[in-house]
């Protein structure tokens, strides 16, 4: 997953089809474009820690990677207080029925 997402905080989650599933790290990267696309980086050694959660029934067709909150794009934030308090202003003038948080998916 060469990706500038995964890092400290993501939540990664690996569909497992087998009962005794193994996970494995490799290629710590100093710097990398998303992808390694350019096809070169700088590998570093480390060491990385996992939290690892089994979950029943669970069918995916492939990872998903949830990033940190600070990596969101701005449209993708939670409002902020201050966003909230105007919309709420809206809804009052516009007498609009309902006004539903609005987070990241």
């Amino acid at each position: 997953m060469d990706s500038n997402e995964v890092r400290p905080g993501a939540t990664l989650i690996c569909p497992a089809e087998i009962k005794r599933v193994k996970l494995y790290i490799s290629g710590l990267h100093a710097n990398q474009g998303d992808g390694e696309l350019p096809l070169h980086t700088t590998d570093v050694s480390g060491k990385t820690e996992l939290t690892v959660e089994v979950v029943d029934a669970l069918e995916l067709d492939g990872p998903i990677l949830l990033p940190n909150g600070p990596d969101l794009h701005d449209i993708d934030q939670p409002y902020t207080y201050e966003e909230s308090i105007a919309a709420e202003g809206l809804v009052n003038e516009y007498d609009v029925d309902t006004l539903h948080d609005m987070v990241p998916m």
